[in-house]
Formats: structure tokens, sequence, C-alpha cells
């Protein structure tokens, strides 16, 4: 009965961990809708994905307020969490910045002024933005405004929770602003890197994110569950051995 109690606490952890594996995705999208305008689809699309990605763990936002602004390749923008950029050149507020406009990218926090734009170098050919976390997560999403889909550079989202995932994110007609996220219950993501792809020598698609959320992974009940089960095994098999 023992060994049948056991087999069957390890079917159902494995079940619950398989049922996890698959990554849902969260996108809403308002094209041309200047700074400061109501964004009505990517608002419902962030208010879905907050609900789902804070019933998983602790939903953690960064909106690049507190921030100086100012170009970079390396920085840190949070506690444990860093951004890097390569492929990319000190103009047009490259970095965090103040900047607003429609097709290049602009602030989405209410009362804010500030957000995070990629400059791509001209010819670079791919141009990235990593978000690297000491604490890994299990979701991330966040506003991307200026993202066009009639300008050379294609953007994807990339990362891996055991297998590398990617996920094309389409520009809109003139701009504008649009959210982007996912939830991938129960994986361990380190980065998330944004890759604007072909680049080319004549044109290049400049963007901005704002308000980026994430959801470290919580305390692990799983395995507090485990170290409990294996105490009382271990119990069990002391009494087991004395009768």
């Amino acid at each position: 009965m023992l060994k049948r109690a056991i087999l069957a606490i390890c079917v159902a952890i494995l079940m619950a961990t398989s049922a996890a594996d698959a990554d849902i995705l969260y996108t809403g999208a308002d094209d041309g809708a200047a700074p400061g305008s109501t964004l009505t689809n990517s608002d419902a699309a962030a208010a879905l994905f907050d609900a789902d990605a804070g019933s998983i763990g602790t939903l953690q936002l960064i909106d690049f307020e507190s921030l100086s602004t100012g170009y970079f390749t390396n920085l840190v923008i949070a506690p444990g969490v860093t951004a890097t950029m390569s492929g990319v050149e000190n103009t047009f507020g490259c970095g965090i910045t103040t900047y607003q406009s429609t097709v290049l990218g602009y602030n989405t926090t209410s009362g804010g002024d500030q957000s995070l734009r990629v400059v791509p170098i001209f010819d670079v050919g791919t141009a990235t933005l990593a978000f690297t976390f000491d604490v890994p997560i299990q979701a991330w999403g966040a506003y991307i405004t200026g993202l066009e889909d009639n300008v050379l550079g294609d953007l994807f989202v990339v990362y891996d929770d055991g297998t590398v995932v990617e996920h094309e994110v389409t520009g809109t007609t003139v701009g504008g602003a649009q959210f982007f996220g996912f939830t991938d219950a129960g994986m361990s993501i380190s980065t998330v890197t944004l890759e604007l792809r072909d680049v080319s020598d004549s044109t290049r698609d400049l963007f901005a994110i704002d308000d980026m959320r994430y959801t470290p992974i919580p305390e692990p009940a799983t395995m507090l569950m485990l170290g409990g089960l294996g105490v009382g095994l271990a119990g069990a098999g002391k009494l087991r051995r004395k009768k």
C-alpha cells in the first residue's frame, strides 16, 4: 500500500509539471495611438496578463521612471535585473529617454515620461535588448511602442525554458502601442531577449518598451512538499524496521 501511495503522489507531481510546460501569450495593439492616448486593446491584454501572472507568483513592475536618462549598453534597471543592448547607437534617445514619438516609441506610464528606446545601427543585421534576472522568472510582459510593419526589422522575443522559444511581435501600420507578454508557469527563465532582425543599410525600426512586468519563480513549494514526504517516508521506514 505504501509503494502504491508513493507512486500515486509521483504521478500526480509529474502530471502537474507537464500541464505547466506550455506558454500562453497575451497580445493587444492600438495602431497609431499617440503618446498619452487611451490604449484600449493594449491595456486589456496587459490586465489579463497581470491577473494570470499574478496568480502564479508576485508580479513585479519596472516603469523606468526612477532611472537616469541616457545611453547605455549594460545597466541594472532594478534589483537583480540587468538590461544589456548590442547593435545599437547613441542617437535619437537610445537608452533611458523622455523622447516621445508615435513611430519611434514613447512612455506608457500614467503620470510618467520615461521609457527604454532601442535605436539599431544601420545594416547591423540584428540589434538586441536582453533582460537578465538573478532570480529566474516564469512570466514576462511589456508595452512596445513605435514598432511598424512597413519598416525593415523583424522583432522577436526569445527565451529559454529548457528549450529555446521565440515569438515574433508584429508591428502596426503606423506605430502606436501594443502589449506583448507570456506566462510559462513552472518554468525557470533567466533571460528574455528582444531581437530586432534584418536591419538593413537604408532603414531601421526604432521602438521603445515601458511598464515591463515579470513574475519571479516563487519559493519551491513542491520541493518543500517532497522534503516533507521524504521525512515521512524515512519515519515510516524506521517504524517498519522496528516492527
